[in-house]
């Protein structure tokens, strides 16, 4: 009997298998909050930590960071990525969507993913800044930039106008041609001929010769030719003028002085 309990005492007792365990991911909502028939107490709205000042040139700009409402029950619903589209499902679920809320430009104006445009006029934040108004049920709150006064923040010189039409295509000039020649010049008058040259003086003494006679006179010059006609279109050249006649001719020389006889 004591050899029949300790055998019995040596056995050990049958193997167990674990039990197997599935383990199924699940999230509270996959959908983004619907908060229409909820009862909003407060708005949060958390400025771009990038931003500091908005000049009235800038061009759309991400102002939120982070935006967040409470309930009269004491929930939170929040959105960390106001501005961005498309976000995934996964990040998606359970957030607030800025759709929910009313949201108004403070001095400028919205795109349709909220992003900011200044107005270009500085009387409209002069007193007030740049920024936006979010409201929902009963909570409002207002996240504002003042303006940019800096030099570097604008453009010297810019103007905004609106855009002028086209001006209408001018014709095209006409093919290339010449004007009419021009008229010939009038022929000049023939120059009068020199005068004769005047006698030289007779010798004086023995031996000597007779002076040279004076040159004749240059003949008058001929009139100058008239220019041609001017071009009187587009691609056209003027006509070429005509030269005037040549003058008339020099008058001949005098004669020379007599010699005289040498002495004996």
């Amino acid at each position: 009997m004591v050899l029949l309990l300790m055998f019995a005492g040596c056995v050990s007792p049958p193997e167990k298998m674990p039990q197997k365990r599935f383990f199924e991911a699940s999230l509270p909502c996959e959908d983004p909050a619907s908060l229409r028939d909820t009862s909003i107490q407060d708005v949060f709205a958390y400025p771009n930590r990038t931003i500091s000042t908005i000049s009235t040139q800038a061009e759309q700009l991400a102002l939120l960071d982070f935006v967040a409402v409470t309930t009269k029950d004491g929930e939170i619903y929040y959105t960390e990525s106001p501005h961005q589209k498309d976000v995934s499902a996964l990040f998606n679920g359970c957030k607030l969507q800025l759709d929910e809320l009313t949201i108004s430009p403070i001095a400028g104006e919205l795109t349709t993913d909220y992003q900011f445009v200044p107005s270009r006029n500085v009387l409209d934040s002069l007193d007030s800044g740049f920024g936006l108004r979010l409201r929902f049920g009963e909570g409002v709150t207002e996240v504002l930039f003042p303006p940019d006064y800096s030099g570097e923040a604008y453009q010297p010189f810019l103007r905004v106008s609106d855009n002028r039409p086209k001006a209408a295509v001018g014709d095209s000039p006409m093919g290339k041609s010449s004007a009419s020649r021009g008229s010939n010049g009038f022929n000049g008058d023939t120059g009068a001929n020199g005068g004769p040259g005047a006698d030289g003086p007779d010798a004086s003494a023995l031996g000597q010769s007779g002076g040279h006679g004076g040159n004749g006179g240059f003949g008058g010059a001929g009139k100058v030719g008239k220019n041609g006609a001017n071009a009187i279109a587009p691609g056209q050249s003027g006509g070429n003028g005509n030269a005037g006649t040549d003058g008339g001719n020099g008058g001949d020389g005098g004669n020379g002085g007599d010699g005289r006889k040498g002495a004996d």
